[in-house]
């Protein structure tokens, strides 16, 4: 049949099954994250983020005490109950942060700022100390001076005395 057609009518089909072929190749909607995942992710956040209070040093999710793993329960029922973020950290601290542990991480120094351009500004250094150096060429026909060497002088001197000899 579709060599019978005309070439018109070819053309067009042509034209209509190209112009049909992007909704058929489109990709479908990305799911959205059911709701329980949408709240791990949103307690593991936070408990990456908080100091156990269990564990010194370590955050609410490395930390291994049942504790702590009870802590991270409670995070999230304070979220089902639609609490936010701060609203939980407020809580954590009202019943964990005294004077010898802080649940919460510390606010960084200043200097902190620096860390992850030091060494693209260690490596600039580098280059263009590099590049100076190898600009900075010798004119040519020029040899280093170095100081005389007693014993090689008088080696020299032998040497150049037997040949002329």
């Amino acid at each position: 049949m579709f060599l019978r057609c005309t070439p018109m009518a070819r053309g067009a089909l042509f034209l209509t099954l190209s112009a049909l072929a992007p909704a058929f190749a489109a990709e479908p909607p990305p799911a959205q994250p059911a709701p329980e995942e949408a709240l791990d992710r949103r307690i593991q956040g936070l408990s990456d983020e908080l100091l156990s209070p269990f564990c010194p040093g370590k955050t609410v999710t490395n930390c291994t005490s049942y504790q702590a793993y009870q802590l991270r329960g409670e995070m999230r029922e304070m979220a089902k109950e639609g609490l936010s973020d701060e609203a939980i950290v407020a809580k954590l601290r009202a019943a964990f942060d005294t004077e010898e542990r802080k649940i919460a991480n510390p606010a960084q120094p200043w200097y902190t700022f620096f860390v992850p351009i030091l060494p693209f500004l260690l490596g600039g250094l580098l280059i263009v100390w590099v590049f100076l150096r190898w600009r900075h060429k010798r004119p040519q026909g020029e040899a280093p001076v170095l100081p005389p060497d007693a014993d090689k002088l008088a080696r020299l001197r032998a040497m150049t005395a037997a040949e002329d000899e």
